[in-house]
């Protein structure tokens, strides 16, 4: 699971504006978890729309927010 598809998930989002840092883990069910930090007075909203840019096809794949 971590380098199928977290691994490429990550390089993805590498580079947005105001990211600071992310932490992931990958459980054996399956199930994996991305947070991603960005830097104070970032507007969560532009944020989250970069994130869904460098990630269009995540809406089938993975749950809402």
């Amino acid at each position: 699971m971590e380098s199928t598809v977290t691994q490429v998930i990550e390089q993805q989002l590498t580079g947005i504006d105001n990211l600071l840092y992310f932490t992931s883990t990958s459980n054996s069910n399956g199930t994996a978890t991305i947070t991603l930090s960005f830097a104070t007075g970032t507007n969560q909203d532009i944020a989250e729309s970069r994130c869904r840019t460098r990630l269009p096809w995540r809406s089938p794949c993975c749950p809402p927010r």
